[in-house]
């Protein structure tokens, strides 16, 4: 079948021409139904593309507002450009599930062994930030979850309560830095003390 320039193919592996026109009809009604819920998205909908307006949107939006920093917009960018763009870069955007997800990480994992559980987090979240402004679009109808199993938990013991030198420390930081701010804000430094 021919959809928006692009063939879509496949078998239907039949060697009896009735069976296979069974297999075919099914196969055309599905294609159908995933094309009327955006489950197969057209080339301009490819996650490189969105990438760059995303970005664009992100620092207009957030960034630019003060809703979020310059070293976060900085650091995600840095993420989609180093490894993930590349990666994701002619995929539609609505083909990206948990399942995509677990390839991805499963292709880094193997690319690099050394790889940390935050730094793949990180690129979860910069693939986040391009399926939330495709969904913000309309080119997703719902968000895909991505769901990771752990074997162990992240912190095994807590933090220790502080000492008193510990504690002395942190009072006279605090204090220090609510003094810098009586010369500047008094609502402030009401917040502080």
């Amino acid at each position: 079948m021919h959809f928006k320039g692009k063939y879509i193919r496949t078998s239907t592996k039949q060697r009896d021409e009735k069976a296979a026109d069974v297999v075919a009809q099914q196969w055309y009604f599905q294609k159908q139904t995933e094309i009327a819920s955006g489950e197969i998205g057209s080339a301009k909908h490819a996650f490189g593309k969105l990438a760059e307006e995303a970005l664009s949107n992100y620092k207009k939006i957030l960034v630019d507002r003060g809703v979020r920093s310059q070293k976060t917009y900085d650091g995600i960018e840095g993420i989609l450009n180093s490894r993930v763009k590349d990666y994701f870069k002619k995929m539609p955007v609505q083909s990206i599930d948990n399942t995509a997800w677990h390839k991805y990480k499963e292709d880094m994992i193997a690319k690099y062994p050394q790889i940390k559980r935050g730094t793949l987090h990180q690129y979860k979240n910069a693939i986040r930030v391009v399926l939330n402004y495709a969904y913000k679009l309309g080119y997703l109808k719902q968000l895909p979850v991505f769901k990771d199993e752990y074997a162990s938990k992240k912190n095994v013991s807590s933090r220790p309560w502080f000492n008193s030198a510990e504690y002395s420390k942190l009072h006279s930081n605090i204090l220090a830095h609510a003094n810098r701010l009586e010369k500047k804000n008094k609502a402030q430094y009401a917040n502080a003390m």
